[in-house]
C-alpha cells in the first residue's frame, strides 16, 4: 500500500500542538461527519493511531507530536495513489494552520 509522510513544524511545544490537533480533529469530525465512516483514533502518549474509510476507501496511519515537528504517516489505498500529492500538499497547508493559528498559540 502507499504510504504518505508529512512533517510539519511549529513553535508551539509539544503541549500546545497536542491540543491545537484535538481541538481540529474535534471540529473536523464533526463538519464531515456524513463522509466519514468508522472513524476511530486513539492517543497513546503523544502519538495518535487513527483510521476512518471515505468514499469507500479506507485511510489508516499515525501522527506523533514532536517539541518542534508533527509528523504523520498513512496507508492509502492504491485506488488514490493518483491522488497522493494532492492528499500530502492538503494535509501539509492544513497542519500548518492549525499549528500557526492563534488560537493554537493561545494554549
Amino acid at each position: 500500500m502507499p504510504q504518505i509522510q508529512v512533517k510539519i513544524p511549529h513553535q508551539i511545544g509539544q503541549a500546545g500542538a497536542r491540543v491545537a490537533l484535538e481541538r481540529s480533529l474535534k471540529e473536523i469530525t464533526e463538519k464531515h461527519a456524513g463522509q466519514l465512516n468508522n472513524l476511530a483514533h486513539a492517543w497513546d502518549g503523544q502519538k495518535l493511531d487513527y483510521s476512518f474509510s471515505t468514499m469507500g476507501l479506507k485511510i489508516a496511519g499515525t501522527m506523533r507530536v514532536e517539541p518542534t515537528e508533527v509528523a504523520v504517516s498513512a496507508t492509502i489505498p492504491f485506488a488514490a495513489l493518483l491522488f497522493k500529492g494532492k492528499i500530502e500538499a492538503e494535509l501539509r497547508d492544513r497542519l500548518t494552520k492549525i499549528l500557526t493559528s492563534p488560537a493554537a498559540e493561545q494554549v
